[in-house]
């Protein structure tokens, strides 16, 4: 008697051991499936990130879509729940004989879940005759990423075709899809090309050793409201930012790549100063142009003038009726000053930036000519510029 007692109390452990191997491993079924059903869930409303300057368009899911992933999700979590009761009711069935009650409950939970699995399968075989699509779950297609032109100032010892490479961009947004896979080889083509023969200059200083800048590229970032990010650059003969100096100041308002070839006054770099346009601060950045030396103080002629430049304009000094001998340069702004009323690639030009410079006849915008009776150097500024920026 006592060994079938310990019988009964063995096969009791071995019984509760296999239910509780069965439920926990549809337990953790049920834990991966509701996971994956997470990510799925959000894949249908991604906002992808930026890889490689390239952004995947981000997905927006209309409301007949959530509609499907939960019905989806609810017919198959209802299913595994179903399995799940058949076993529970299998086992207590094998393992209820001599005990009516026990064997009762199991066909109980046998037929019930039997009859929930028909009632799914049902339902999910008419809405696929309703509409097929219905009942299909798929992850949202995302664009594979193209190379792209990163905004700023580009520096390269061969011509490019940046421009090329803009508009085809552009043009991808729109295409066919035949289309589009032409646009990335080209692009791919030219970016080779790009990474060969030029780099971005991220922060001012000297030019690579042993790279000889021919061509530089400005540009623009595009913003969420339509308008542009411009950049611009101060070009310098020498290291350190010294010797004669120059302005590219072509990127304001362009709405694409603006690429300027050396030449003229300044046939090749040794270091360079990017910076970014920026809305101007009226109270504070400013320059200012004065007809004598020292800013008209100590010493200048009886009622010199001056003249207070706008930002983002441009002016040729036979408008204000007298030729600049000084400039002063304040805030964010910088001056830009040439000998040429026009876009002259010999005409000698100087950028300054704040807190400018007393006396422009010693600076490479002066000549030599006659004063009187005695040859002598002087300011021979026709054109000045000012901008508001921020170097970077």
């Amino acid at each position: 008697m006592k060994n079938i007692i310990r019988v009964n109390k063995k096969i009791k452990v071995i019984k509760e051991k296999i239910i509780k191997f069965f439920l926990v491993f549809f337990l953790l079924i049920i834990i991966n499936f509701v996971i994956n059903f997470s990510v799925l869930a959000r894949e249908l409303e991604e906002d992808y990130p930026t890889i490689n300057n390239f952004k995947p368009t981000t997905t927006e899911t209309p409301l007949p879509e959530y509609v499907r992933y939960i019905f989806n999700f609810v017919i198959v979590v209802s299913g595994i729940i179903a399995l799940i009761m058949i076993v529970v009711g299998g086992i207590e069935y094998l393992t209820g004989a001599g005990n009516l009650n026990k064997i009762e409950s199991a066909k109980e939970k046998l037929i019930s879940s039997i009859s929930g699995l028909v009632i799914l399968l049902g339902s999910w075989i008419l809405l696929y005759i309703i509409n097929p699509q219905l009942t299909k779950i798929s992850i949202p297609n995302v664009e594979s990423p193209i190379p792209t032109l990163k905004p700023g100032v580009l520096v390269c010892n061969e011509e490019e075709e940046v421009v090329k490479f803009w508009n085809l961009e552009k043009e991808y947004s729109t295409a066919s899809d035949d289309r589009k896979k032409e646009i990335v080889k080209e692009l791919s083509e030219i970016m080779d090309n790009i990474s060969k023969h030029c780099y971005y200059i991220n922060t001012g200083g000297d030019i690579k050793e042993d790279f000889k800048v021919k061509y530089i590229y400005l540009i623009p970032k595009k913003l969420s409201d339509g308008s542009y990010k411009n950049y611009g650059a101060i070009i310098y003969e020498d290291k350190n930012y010294e010797g004669k100096n120059n302005i590219l100041d072509d990127g304001f308002g362009a709405q694409g790549p603006v690429e300027k070839e050396l030449g003229g006054w300044i046939s090749s770099i040794s270091s360079i100063r990017p910076f970014i346009f920026v809305t101007p601060d009226q109270q504070k950045d400013r320059v200012v142009l004065y007809e004598d030396v020292n800013f008209n103080y100590d010493g200048a002629k009886q009622d010199a003038l001056s003249y207070n430049l706008d930002i983002n304009t441009c002016i040729v000094t036979k408008w204000i009726k007298f030729t600049p001998q000084s400039v002063k340069v304040k805030g964010n702004a910088i001056a830009y000053l040439s000998t040429s009323e026009t876009p002259d690639s010999d005409a000698a030009s100087q950028v300054f930036l704040e807190p400018g410079d007393r006396d422009l006849n010693s600076s490479n915008v002066s000549c030599w000519h006659w004063c009187g009776w005695w040859y002598c150097e002087e300011s021979c500024v026709k054109k000045a510029c000012a901008y508001s920026v921020k170097l970077y």
